[in-house]
């Protein structure tokens, strides 16, 4: 069965925690015998020349461009993802126009507007917030959702959000989140307590969660931790550091600002514990994952770690002061490090297990193609968004392609 994937980039899982959650989707899809095509508005490049390598075929579409349509309808793909609401109000239009009984899966990865809302009021807690959710991502991605046949959330967290506070039916949503393949054999060395120094920091910098985050720990954090442990450095890495974070970074004792590094085995095999005080934000954060995966303890603000079940609250700092406790106490003894080492690891085949999810995820893809009809005549405010909503991003974007005609 063929399935088209519309990216908002080439995936690459090296890059952003967005890239190996669309590669494990892409994976899962592949493993269980659909033939994945992936689609979006960027030349082909060394990501999408991976992607083929990996057994994907991969089309370079043309943005606001009526001929799409066409293009579309001498296809027969069965299901149509969509990588975020922004895809979906580019070209959902296009595949329900083009292909009227194909199914529309919105893959949101997270919910954008809960971290824009968020960072209107950056805090380490998520506790007594008041948000608002008043503001143009709110409307756009809910009326995404409606208008999609399924929408899969990536946090547990976010399903109550959506089912609570939005009345989404629950019908129209599917749990599955970053998915821990207990097969693929380890080749971690879990270096002892003793051999280990220093703290990790990740995230790229084009993503404003993260920037935020190296920002308030340079300025802030930094010397709270400097005076608990006055040995020890925060190697904070990531691609694209700007030239402000660099020179609030320079002659700072306890900061190494390294930027991208290809190969992070290293860092994670030398480094006592990783930090995380994250200040808004959404979904769940790939470096705790790796983290878990590296088996190397970590502290992590409330907003970080939202979505990752069982973690024990000894590695949530709720502030300033909170987090600093609890990552000494974690830092400066063996056996607490030990305790967090194996406890936070654990929480991957417990929690995120591949196998606990793959076939209840392929048979509600399955269950929904099939009776495809029936499921959308269940979704009322579906059918109404799609009405209202289909009309006013399909013509925006003639508007456009007129528009770029006129010009040339």
């Amino acid at each position: 069965m063929q399935i088209i994937y519309l990216a908002n980039r080439w995936p690459n899982p090296s890059q952003t925690a967005a890239g190996t959650r669309s590669l494990q989707l892409l994976e899962l899809l592949k493993e269980n015998n659909y033939q994945v095509t992936i689609a979006g508005f960027f030349p082909a490049d060394h990501d999408a020349q991976e992607l083929e390598k990996k057994g994907f075929q991969y089309i370079s579409l043309a943005l606001n461009d009526s001929g799409l349509v066409d293009f579309f309808r001498s296809k027969a793909y069965k299901i149509a993802f969509f990588d975020t609401f922004l895809m979906e109000e580019k070209l959902g239009w296009v595949i329900r126009e083009a292909l009227p009984n194909c199914m529309s899966v919105l893959d949101m990865q997270d919910l954008h507007f809960l971290r824009y809302a968020r960072s209107q009021k950056p805090s380490l807690s998520i506790k007594n917030q008041t948000l608002d959710f008043n503001n143009q991502y709110t409307y756009r991605e809910i009326a995404s959702i409606f208008r999609c046949d399924l929408s899969l959330v990536i946090s547990l967290a976010e399903m109550k959000w959506l089912q609570q506070k939005f009345h989404i039916d629950e019908k129209a949503l599917f749990y599955l989140p970053f998915l821990y393949d207990a097969q693929i054999k380890s080749h971690i060395i879990a270096d002892d307590f003793s051999q280990r120094n220093h703290l990790l920091m990740l995230g790229n910098f084009l993503h404003q969660p993260n920037l935020d985050q190296a920002k308030f720990v340079i300025q802030q954090l930094s010397y709270q931790i400097q005076e608990k442990l006055p040995n020890c450095s925060i190697k904070i890495i990531g691609a694209y550091p700007p030239q402000h974070l660099i020179d609030l970074a320079k002659n700072k004792k306890n900061i190494e600002l390294l930027g991208y590094q290809d190969d992070l085995s290293t860092h994670f095999a030398e480094c006592k514990m990783m930090i995380t005080p994250l200040r808004f934000g959404a979904g769940l954060k790939g470096k705790l994952f790796d983290a878990m995966q590296h088996q190397l303890p970590f502290v992590a603000s409330e907003i970080a770690t939202e979505g990752v079940l069982g973690l024990d609250d000894r590695y949530i700092g709720k502030c300033e002061t909170d987090f600093t406790d609890k990552l000494a106490a974690v830092y400066q003894s063996e056996s607490n490090w030990i305790k967090a080492q194996k406890h936070q690891h654990q929480l991957l085949p417990t929690h995120f297990l591949k196998s606990d999810f793959e076939d209840l995820f392929i048979d509600k893809l399955e269950e929904i193609r099939k009776h495809l009809q029936e499921h959308r005549n269940k979704l009322f405010y579906q059918n109404f968004f799609k009405y209202h909503q289909w009309q006013s991003t399909k013509y925006f974007s003639k508007w456009i392609e007129i528009k770029n005609k006129s010009q040339r």
